[in-house]
């Protein structure tokens, strides 16, 4: 007997798939890792996260999270034009990472598609 996705699951992948494709299209001709998609999330999650519980929450090393949060600030790891996604602020002994502005409206894009309701502009 083989079992199937049942269609409401099959909903919800597809659901999934619109929400992660936003994030996707940010860089087509680079890598976007599920590590980093998740390093987004989480920080979008949170508001304001520092590094240790960042990599805490992700599950991966600080040495990683610290270049995928380069590579998604204003500056990637190599100087170039980042994706801008993020932002980092020392607060007392912390570096807290944040979303940007437009790191906000792909959070809102990507939560939009889960949900499949219509992206609210900010005007």
């Amino acid at each position: 007997m083989t079992l199937s996705i049942e269609d409401q699951d099959k909903n919800a992948l597809s659901a999934l798939s619109a929400a992660v494709a936003p994030f996707r299209q940010l860089n087509p001709s680079a890598p976007m890792t599920i590590s980093m998609l998740l390093t987004f999330v989480t920080v979008a999650k949170h508001d304001r996260i520092s590094m240790n519980d960042l990599s805490k929450a992700v599950g991966i090393n600080q040495s990683a999270i610290s270049r995928q949060l380069q590579d998604m600030s204003a500056k990637d790891k190599f100087g170039a034009e980042g994706l801008g996604l993020i932002e980092q602020r020392i607060e007392g002994t912390y570096t807290l990472n944040s979303l940007t502005t437009k790191g906000q409206a792909l959070a809102r894009r990507m939560a939009a598609a889960l949900d499949r309701r219509p992206v609210e502009v900010a005007a």
